[in-house]
């Protein structure tokens, strides 16, 4: 697959079918949507049988895929009322982290805390507290309970007609997530205590075009 500096990709393209079905060589697919499909497979194959989907859900975290690319996603609600805490816990192989409008040029420290910031349930979407047993305000917040061991993320960078958001968004080439861990976020022990998250940025997919249905997809990566 190599001549002199550059790679063949003609070979992946030729094994695709094999596990994304609906591909055929020549259409414009979504990156996003290839590794999506690409993990799911290598993911069904960790199983000895053709499992079902409710048995993958309930086994992934076993998984060597898992214990490599999984991290899981906390989301608490507390009520303002009687301050009760409700975890939901979201195991996942990728960050879809939204990209900040704030500042002309977003970062990726910005995105991953936008990730993990806390909204307000108020009005129509109150929270039903089980301990008050009436919906009460509460706030809903976003932490990350298991960090992976090599980070995937993705950046929702196309609105719901899908066009694309151009906005620029700078990577640093190291990363400490360990602001936004749960024991961090609920401060049930001094930070200087808690471990390092670091990650180092490994490569970069980048998407040229104005829309979902055109473009490229070219990336930057490490070599070593």
């Amino acid at each position: 697959m190599l001549k002199g500096n550059r790679t063949n990709p003609l070979p992946v393209v030729k094994s695709l079918p094999a596990v994304w079905h609906g591909y055929r060589i020549g259409q414009q697919r979504d990156a996003h949507e290839f590794l999506t499909i690409y993990l799911e497979a290598i993911l069904n194959a960790s199983f000895h049988e053709k499992p079902s989907r409710a048995h993958v859900i309930r086994n992934q975290a076993t998984t060597p895929l898992f214990k490599i690319f999984g991290g899981k996603l906390r989301s608490q609600i507390t009520c303002e009322q009687c301050n009760y805490k409700s975890d939901t816990f979201d195991e996942t192989f990728t960050f879809n982290l939204p990209l900040p409008r704030t500042t002309p040029v977003a970062t990726f420290g910005e995105a991953m805390k936008q990730l993990c910031s806390s909204d307000r349930l108020t009005k129509d979407n109150k929270y039903l507290c089980p301990s008050c047993k009436s919906k009460q305000n509460a706030t809903k917040r976003t932490s990350i309970n298991q960090a992976p061991r090599i980070l995937i993320a993705t950046i929702k960078r196309f609105d719901i007609f899908g066009r694309k958001l151009s906005k620029k968004i700078k990577y640093p080439s190291t990363f400490n997530m360990k602001t936004l861990m749960d024991s961090a976020v609920d401060k049930s022990i001094p930070e200087s205590k808690i471990p390092d998250e670091i990650y180092d940025l490994y490569g970069v997919v980048i998407h040229h075009g104005s829309s979902t249905n055109s473009g490229h997809y070219y990336s930057y990566c490490k070599t070593t």
